[in-house]
């Protein structure tokens, strides 16, 4: 009886007031509650529900059989009777026995009924109202008076208690069948479509009794509270009740279990019943109350009708158990054990759906039952989220190291490491928990375990699996297994088993690192370095930021060729703080700076004024042997740019020899030539490549700019809007020499004429063909000079609608 301490709904001894009695018989005149002669109520408890008498009169009487009492059969022969019915909120129970003669006369008929009822469900207590036959507290005959005492609630049983009904049952031939179909049959009359009035046939009425008696104490309660029964019955078709019992000797018709008969029949006297489908709630209760400690099943059927209940709102609607309402009751109550993995889901998922009222009585004992298996993950992982869900810090952490072992195996037992991988890393994340410090060593070390036993392709699910669970496992404890995984996870080209596609220990890659630095600088060397290409330059090439390690040179170098944007741009400068930071003697730092960007391959003249640009803006010198990389870029660039002119320079002030084709050209005197260059080139390349000039070969590049500003104030080309902004650009940028000086002073005054006839459209586009744009500096010019346009204006007598706008209009 584990159960009874859980049910909310068992009734407290004292509380109520008990049952209200009624006996029912012919009576002398004065002798009943009417007064006259014949049947009527003879006496009665105070405070019986008026309307009790008419339900106990049509529905719980006992009923003599016509043709026994024109035989004058003995009054021993007739068999008692037990009714149950449920009408209007009020249960009533009626014993009832053949009395023969009639007390005004001589004729037969004459019977006494003894009813007790309530309209509080709980009075029964913990028995059905079947184990209320030949209760000792049943009345044979009239009272004294008219008044009768109160039947207190939780009345004493007959010979039939739960015990005594499953041993019937279980010896009984195919008893385990003959009940699952019996309760089956009860179960179908809540469904309109298969209801069928159960009839019961036999001799005995303890029996008919005790097969009720063992269906119902497999309900809950209130459905069996609900279920009517008449023990016996003279006419079939009278019968108002669920279940009626008929004698042998009255059935005829009714006793055919055939399928054609639209009852379900009981013959008990033959051993036969009528086909019925059988329910899975029948299934679940029968064998374990036939085999199991039958107070435990029964109250695990109250506790189930209890969960389902407490998914509705109304107390007395009829909700059947789910199966796994009734496997959580069958864990709390009788203690039973969780065999296969479909059960462990059924009570996990339960968990973790049913109401809170219900778990609240049930979740220590049923997650007990599930953790006490070992469950599979999925199973763990419905735990995980109910835990989750209903906030149960106490329990998460156990949980999770349930789930933790059943990932771990799952990781080793998997047909193939890849999948188990690759099912790992799909899985959303686990909640964060705070683990005190021995749970946390006991995760630690069983993951340590598993590593050091497991082949290399089932170390990514079990790095995975520590990821998941916020473990990390230290190297040392299973360095061979990490070495040897690291050779294999090298020669991998699987693209699930690229480290960016799962949950990588942080030491991994390190081991990776080890292993291709022994390869590089032994007779695998060639293979290593096809594996940094294919393969691990990704992963590997943010940490690498050493010079002097041939491992890191490869993968900067590598990481080179295939980045992009300012990544590359980024990873350039890092090259060349490292070279300086790190290199003392030997080749020059620029020199290792070079050959760790473009390897022996000559860049293209962009990646090459880059790698200058950043050199000089730090201030540092580039090597003889840099310089003459440089050379070699230009050699691929005829006519030059102006940034290959500036990079020419660069060399030249380095002190380091040209090319004499570079030295002539940077000599000639081809004003066209180098405007065209300092066009295609930045400001800064500009103004270097100028001041590499003598006045002699400035004064033709002047004259030359001022030749390809706009011919029309009106329309400009974009190689006609560039021309004007590097005029600008370099009369504002402080030329080297003062005849420099006086020279661009003089061309400036002739732009602003230029500039001061533009319209908007035209100033805008000039701002625009500057590489960044001209900024603020050339605003603030053109309004300097937007007085001149109003003065050519009125000189010109044209008339403007408006005042010139501002800089930018």
């Amino acid at each position: 009886m584990a159960a009874q301490r859980f049910r909310r709904d068992r009734p407290v001894p004292g509380v109520s007031a008990g049952f209200g009695s009624l006996y029912y018989t012919d009576c002398r005149p004065g002798h009943g509650l009417q007064g006259r002669a014949g049947f009527q109520f003879q006496a009665a408890s105070p405070g019986v529900a008026p309307e009790a008498m008419p339900i106990v009169q049509r529905s719980a009487l006992y009923e003599a059989p016509v043709r026994w009492m024109r035989e004058r059969r003995p009054v021993a022969d007739y068999p008692a009777s037990l009714a149950h019915t449920a009408e209007g909120g009020l249960f009533a129970t009626a014993a009832g026995r053949y009395v023969g003669r009639e007390a005004n006369g001589t004729r037969e008929g004459n019977q006494f009924t003894h009813a007790v009822v309530t309209g509080d469900p709980a009075d029964y207590g913990l028995v059905r109202p079947a184990q209320l036959w030949a209760a000792p507290w049943w009345a044979v005959e009239p009272a004294a008076g008219t008044e009768l005492d109160m039947l207190a609630a939780h009345p004493v049983p007959g010979p039939l208690d739960t015990e005594t009904v499953r041993d019937r049952v279980r010896v009984a031939a195919r008893g385990e069948e003959r009940l699952t179909a019996l309760l089956s049959a009860i179960h179908h009359l809540a469904d309109s479509e298969r209801r069928r009035t159960v009839v019961i046939v036999g001799a005995d009425p303890e029996a008919a009794a005790c097969w009720i008696a063992a269906a119902t104490l497999l309900l809950p309660r209130p459905e069996a509270l609900r279920v009517s029964f008449k023990i016996f019955v003279v006419d079939g078709q009278y019968g108002r009740h669920d279940i009626i019992a008929l004698h042998p000797e009255w059935a005829g018709r009714w006793a055919d279990t055939g399928p054609g008969s639209r009852r379900a029949v009981f013959d008990l006297d033959r051993g036969r019943h009528t086909a019925v489908e059988p329910t899975s709630a029948a299934c679940f209760w029968v064998p374990r109350f036939l085999a199991e400690d039958p107070y435990d099943v029964v109250d695990a059927v109250e506790l189930a009708g209890q969960f389902a209940r407490a998914r509705v709102d109304r107390a007395e609607a009829h909700v059947e158990p789910t199966g796994a309402d009734r496997l959580a009751a069958v864990v709390v109550a009788a203690g039973e054990r969780l065999t296969t993995s479909g059960r462990h889901q059924e009570a996990a998922d339960w968990l973790l759906t049913a109401p809170e009222e219900a778990t609240m009585i049930a979740r220590d004992a049923v997650l007990e039952a599930v953790l006490r298996a070992v469950p599979p993950t999925s199973v763990a992982r419905t735990l995980v989220a109910a835990a989750e869900a209903r906030g149960w810090a106490s329990a998460a952490a156990r949980i999770q190291r349930c789930l933790l072992t059943a990932e771990i195996g799952e990781a080793l037992t998997a047909s193939d490491g890849v999948v188990a991988l690759r099912t790992l890393t799909a899985l959303p994340p686990l909640p964060a928990l705070d683990r005190p410090n021995e749970d946390r060593e006991h995760c630690r070390a069983e993951i340590e375990a598993a590593l050091r036993g497991a082949g290399p392709d089932r170390v990514p699910a079990l790095l995975t699996v520590a990821h998941r669970h916020a473990v990390r496992p230290a190297t040392a404890n299973f360095r061979s297994a990490a070495y040897t995984f690291a050779a294999w996870w090298v020669a991998q080209a699987d693209p699930n088993l690229e480290p960016q596609r799962w949950y990588a220990h942080p030491e991994a890659l390190d081991w990776v690192r080890d292993v291709l630095r022994g390869a590089l600088a032994g007779p695998r060397h060639a293979y290593a370095v096809e594996a940094v290409r294919a393969r691990w330059w990704r992963p590997l090439w943010q940490e690498a930021c050493d010079p002097g390690d041939g491992l890191d040179v490869l993968l900067m170098s590598v990481a080179y060729e295939h980045l992009q944007g300012a990544t590359r741009s980024q990873l350039m400068r890092n090259v060349q703080e490292w070279a300086f930071a790190r290199m003392a003697g030997g080749a020059h730092p620029s020199t290792v700076a070079w050959n760790i960007v473009f390897g022996e391959r000559t860049p293209e003249r962009p990646e090459a004024a880059e790698f200058l640009v950043d050199l000089v803006e730090r201030g540092w010198t580039f090597s003889e042997e840099v310089g003459s990389r440089l050379c070699r870029v230009l050699e691929q660039e005829r006519p030059l740019s102006g940034e290959a002119f500036w990079i020419t320079e660069q060399v030249r002030k380095q002190g380091y020899s040209l090319p004499p084709w570079l030295a002539e050209l940077g000599r000639s005197d081809d004003a066209m030539l180098r405007v065209d260059s300092l066009l295609d080139g930045s400001r800064d390349t500009a103004l270097d490549a100028l001041g590499g000039c003598s006045d002699k070969d400035a004064i033709p590049l002047y004259e030359e700019l001022k030749a390809r500003w706009p011919r029309h104030a009106g329309t400009a080309t974009a190689d006609e809007c560039r021309a004007v902004a590097f005029t600008f650009v370099l009369a504002t940028g402080r030329p080297k020499t003062e005849q420099q000086r006086a020279v661009f002073s003089v061309l400036l005054g002739q732009l602003a004429e230029v500039v001061a006839a533009m319209p908007k459209d035209v100033r805008v586009a000039v701002e625009r063909s500057y590489p960044n744009g001209l900024g603020q500096p050339w605003w603030d010019w053109v309004s300097e000079v937007e007085p001149r346009l109003w003065s050519l204006r009125r000189r010109s007598g044209a008339r403007s609608a408006k005042k010139p706008g501002k800089r930018g209009e």
